[in-house]
């Protein structure tokens, strides 16, 4: 290569980068002082993207008077965002790892709500106009104006953030936060003040790295998530050190019940089979025959209408009956290790898709039965080796390294096919009878809910109710929680890979970008949460209730679908967190008491009320003096 080609990679590079670190610093401020790893952060940076196309495109705005209104556009909508979401996470959440797991799914919520409402608003067509397209030579190489423009304007907003952040009384308390939450705050450093600014300013950076982007490049609605990944790559060092003590103890309070399941763990198997812990309420008045006896009935009973459908439903029916029972078996499965120790893995994708590929090779050469059970074992050995390497984090940090071992396995099988296949997907020409499909994806569900009520009355599912607890002191207690997660995890993925080995026949042809699809995960995540992750009948009711859905809208309306999945989780985790099956009528009076005290405190912010009382005190207190 050249040096004016030299020149001309390195540049590009740089260019690229700028936008990258305006991005990431925009990140990192959200986690770094307030531990939201906002997952949306690259669909809010397409939001600016698109109104500064659409004011240039519609009424004539330059893009550069653009910049600082899509700062203070995107700056106000963090202000309401965290105001409405993240403030009231922050005040039910019990402890910071909990905080964590649910502002993360808000941060789901958020981005499948704002890509699809683009998508829908303005179409998926690629978007772009004209500007400073002038080439400009430097170095021996030319480029275009308004690249070496988007260049220089990053790294402007980007020093202005560090400055503001070094030198000035508000970036001093921002590092304070981040150092030391609870010293902080004693200090008289106010984080209802502080938290909310901070994160409208972190999504105004997003605004401007979208509305420079927008003068170089073309834009669509699914532009923001190559920025997420890299931002999230680059997002470390000293903000982190935010998770320290004063943040942990900020948090902090003991699991309700975890004491009650610890010691039950320690006494052994035999305090484990008098059943597992019981909440209050109708369930605490049963004993634990009771309960095992009203789960089983209530388990035959949904397999014998289950059994009942092929016979008298239509071929839609029956269609929409798989879907439900593989979205039960996998919320169940899912629900009996992630829900019981608050391990949120977005792995299931990956399970399911090594299940479907298993299918898809070895069919042809095994029984039908035999290829089931070999799709759940080699799921459960990834797991087995995925959990050893990431089961001893918690929190953003598992969920997100889960999601990346299921890109990383999906890429492998790609380059897999590529270099063995010639190609990429393999059709399947061996294929079950319908109704022999249709009951095994039948039977596994019933499995997955009859393992679920066998595990949470055995020792091995207190040790998981233990773990999500207090690791600690289960530890402490004598359990030997690595291998308790790793045996929970190959569980969860075994099932996985046996529900993926069974639908995979659905399809005459499969790929990695079908089977694979990180939405079978976040769907899955979403029953499972909405129905009760810590129950064992809330995902089922919620699987029936979205394969419904999903079938009603995702044909006719998919933006409306998706934006009304994303909305349903940002309520669910804000106002639900545990699900539908914890629905009772002492929660609408807590929406009721809750809806009171929020217009209370904004009638006295906009009163100015708390305002003169704090200046009344000050002057009581100078009188003193």
């Amino acid at each position: 290569m050249s040096l004016g080609a030299w020149t001309e990679l390195i540049a590009s590079g740089l260019i690229t980068g700028g936008i990258y670190a305006l991005v990431a610093l925009g990140l990192n401020l959200q986690y770094g002082l307030m531990r939201i790893l906002n997952i949306a952060h690259g669909e809010f940076l397409m939001l600016g993207a698109y109104l500064t196309w659409m004011m240039h495109a519609s009424f004539g705005v330059s893009p550069l008077l653009m910049i600082p209104l899509s700062f203070i556009a995107l700056m106000l909508l963090g202000v309401a965002i965290h105001w409405l979401c993240f403030r009231r996470l922050t005040r039910t959440s019990p402890n910071l790892d909990i905080f964590e797991a649910r502002s993360l799914m808000v941060a789901f919520g958020l981005m499948f709500l704002v890509q699809n409402l683009v998508s829908w608003a303005w179409g998926g067509d690629l978007r772009g106009y004209d500007y400073m397209t002038t080439p400009v030579a430097f170095g021996g190489a030319q480029f275009a104006g308004n690249k070496l423009l988007v260049f220089a304007l990053a790294l402007v907003f980007s020093g202005a953030l560090i400055v503001l952040l070094r030198q000035t009384l508000l970036g001093k308390g921002v590092r304070a936060l981040m150092q030391s939450p609870t010293g902080a705050q004693l200090v008289g450093i106010n984080t209802r003040v502080l938290h909310p600014l901070m994160f409208g300013i972190g999504m105004g950076l997003s605004g401007i790295a979208g509305a420079l982007l927008s003068m170089a490049y073309t834009i669509s609605p699914s532009m923001g998530e190559p920025y997420t990944v890299t931002a999230l790559i680059v997002t470390r060092g000293r903000p982190a050190a935010g998770r320290g003590r004063g943040g942990r103890h900020a948090f902090h309070q003991s699991f309700p019940q975890g004491a009650d399941v610890l010691r039950r763990v320690h006494r052994g198997a035999a305090a484990a089979a008098r059943g597992p812990v019981r909440p209050q309420g109708a369930q605490g008045m049963m004993s634990s025959r009771q309960l095992l006896v009203r789960d089983v009935l209530v388990l035959v009973a949904f397999a014998g209408w289950a059994m009942a459908l092929p016979f008298w439903g239509s071929e839609f029916v029956v269609s929409l009956a798989l879907t439900c029972l593989m979205y039960v078996a996998l919320s169940t499965s899912w629900s009996l290790f992630c829900g019981t120790t608050r391990y949120l893995s977005l792995a299931t994708s990956a399970f399911f898709g090594l299940g479907a590929y298993t299918s898809a090779i070895l069919l042809a050469d095994f029984g039908w039965i035999q290829t089931i059970a070999l799709g759940a074992v080699i799921s459960a050995v990834v797991a087995a080796v995925m959990g050893a390497a990431v089961l001893h984090l918690r929190g953003t940090y598992f969920a997100v390294l889960t999601f990346g071992m299921t890109e990383l396995i999906r890429h492998a099988v790609t380059y897999f096919e590529k270099s063995v296949t010639g190609t990429v997907g393999r059709v399947l020409t061996t294929v079950p009878e319908r109704d022999t499909i249709y009951v095994t994806v039948l039977g596994l569900a019933v499995l997955s809910v009859a393992v679920s009520i066998v595990v949470r009355r055995t020792r091995f599912g207190l040790a998981l109710a233990g773990i999500g607890g207090d690791e600690q002191r289960a530890q402490t207690l004598g359990v030997n929680t690595r291998w308790v997660k790793l045996a929970g995890f190959a569980l969860t993925a075994a099932f996985a890979g046996a529900i993926g080995a069974a639908m995979s026949v659905r399809w005459t042809y499969i790929d990695p970008h079908t089977v694979f699809n990180p939405f079978i995960g976040f769907q899955t995540v979403l029953i499972a949460l909405i129905g009760g992750a810590l129950t064992l009948w809330g995902p089922l009711i919620a699987a029936i209730a979205f394969s419904v859905l999903a079938e009603t809208l995702r044909l006719e309306a998919p933006q409306v679908y998706m934006m009304s999945l994303g909305l349903l989780l940002i309520l669910s985790v804000l106002f639900l967190p545990g699900g539908l099956a914890s629905l009772r009528w002492e929660t609408f009076t807590g929406w009721r008491d809750d809806v009171r005290g929020w217009w209370r405190a904004l009638r006295e912010d906009l009163s100015g009320a708390k305002s003169r009382e704090k200046a009344k005190k000050r002057a009581r207190r100078m009188r003193h003096v």
